[in-house]
């Protein structure tokens, strides 16, 4: 996927990233972005704040993948202004959680599901659409 051979890429073999996964950062941005979830996960359980911590994909002014090999992460401006709404929304029951912001795209590698069993999201754009059009 990362070369953008697509038509190589058995949708149903790929092994989807939740919300469990380890942050394996590589670099200091990814490193205070795990960091960043953890502190929200402090909050929301030693101080009673409610605390989501969004792992956005590819949001672009343009609200299309700029490149093909973006359609595999790629998240629309209406789909992460939902998930973002749906957070807010949230039960008050539900603390701390992490979700993947990446809209409905036929590659995708993380769980979108999480999201949706527990705020209701639900993606309303798709890469491939958005490259149709």
């Amino acid at each position: 996927m990362l070369a953008a051979r697509y038509d190589e890429v058995d949708t149903a073999a790929i092994p989807l990233l939740t919300e469990t996964a380890m942050p394996r950062t590589l670099s200091l941005y990814g490193s205070s972005k795990a960091w960043g979830e953890e502190l929200a996960h402090v909050y929301a359980h030693s101080h009673g704040m409610s605390c989501f911590a969004i792992r956005t994909g590819w949001v672009v002014e343009e609200d299309r993948p700029p490149s093909d090999r973006g359609r595999n992460q790629w998240c629309s401006r209406r789909d992460i202004a939902q998930l973002c709404q749906c957070c807010v929304d949230a039960p008050a029951d539900v603390r701390f959680d992490i979700f993947y912001g990446m809209s409905d795209n036929a590659y995708n590698w993380v769980d979108l599901d999480h999201a949706r069993d527990v705020v209701g999201y639900m993606p309303l754009d798709s890469a491939e659409d958005a490259l149709a059009r």
